[in-house]
């Protein structure tokens, strides 16, 4: 039972890292586009990732997370790496309700900008993207305390 779990956490996880690279690599490869269309495909194509696969990728480590931590009879708990691991993963689940309400933001405004981005507009892809980084930032802290001790 255990290594199922630790099975689907480690996919819940590559499913959130990855969904959250993908997003990310949308948006800045056509921030700067002429086209509009590409612009527009690369928004919602975005915001199809993070509520596709990078929401039930969070949401897949945090339950197999709490499966895993139950089967350790909660021992982990009481561990500064662990505490550590929750505390990035925290933000991470943090930022993804960020990104989600930004992703959401970002559409309702291209609605009422039509074809040129306003500078409400540009300013909410900024901090989406800086979201983006420093929550990649924190998975990489995330995974390097797995390495150091995993379950």
């Amino acid at each position: 039972m255990a290594l199922i779990l630790l099975m689907l956490h480690l996919v819940g996880v590559s499913l959130a890292l990855g969904g959250l690279v993908c997003q990310l690599a949308l948006l800045a490869r056509y921030q700067k586009s002429g086209d509009l269309v590409d612009r527009t495909g690369s928004e919602r194509m975005a915001s199809r990732v993070i509520s596709l696969i990078l929401t039930p990728g969070v949401y897949l480590a945090l339950a197999t997370g709490v499966g895993l931590l139950w089967k350790a009879d909660w021992e982990p708990l009481s561990e500064g790496w662990l505490q550590f691991k929750l505390l990035f993963f925290f933000w991470i689940f943090l930022a993804m309700r960020l990104m989600t309400r930004n992703a959401k933001n970002i559409h309702t405004l291209r609605e009422q900008c039509g074809g040129a981005d306003s500078d409400r507009l540009r300013s909410l892809k900024h901090n989406h993207q800086r979201i983006g980084y420093v929550t990649v930032l924190s998975f990489l802290f995330v995974i390097a305390f797995s390495l150091w001790k995993p379950f």
